[in-house]
């Protein structure tokens, strides 16, 4: 009995300081009331947030946040922003792994740049 006392124990303290989940927080920062539509798998939803407030809008999996304006902002989820001007501002972004940099074809600055000379660096004329 006394062991299953101390796993309990253990797992308690264990969720008493674990992060907690990140979500997206979006802050207005304007004077006015702002409406956003949140757009998760194709579907809308409104939701205002008063001057000086913040929400936790549902975007677990990613979603795409429009403003009144009707400009689209694609989020991950794990994001921090806020709204001024009319304008969403990113504050805070988590880092992104390794794995999910792009793959982009970076030239070698120790090497020298080709040619645009040299046989196909330049389209012929014809």
């Amino acid at each position: 009995m006394r062991v299953v006392t101390t796993i309990l124990g253990l797992g308690l303290v264990a969720a008493a300081f674990a992060s907690p989940a990140a979500a997206l927080t979006i802050t207005n920062n304007d004077s006015d009331k702002v409406t956003i539509n949140v757009i998760v798998d194709g579907k809308g939803a409104e939701q205002s947030i008063e001057p000086g407030t913040s929400v936790e809008p549902a975007c677990e999996k990613g979603c795409v946040i429009e403003l009144d304006s009707g400009d689209q902002y694609e989020m991950k989820g794990d994001e921090e922003a806020s709204i001024e001007g009319g304008i969403l501002f990113f504050d805070a972004a988590p880092e992104v792994p390794e794995s999910e940099y792009p793959n982009v074809d970076v030239p070698d600055p120790d090497q020298p740049a080709p040619d645009a000379n040299a046989p196909g660096g330049q389209p012929q004329d014809q």
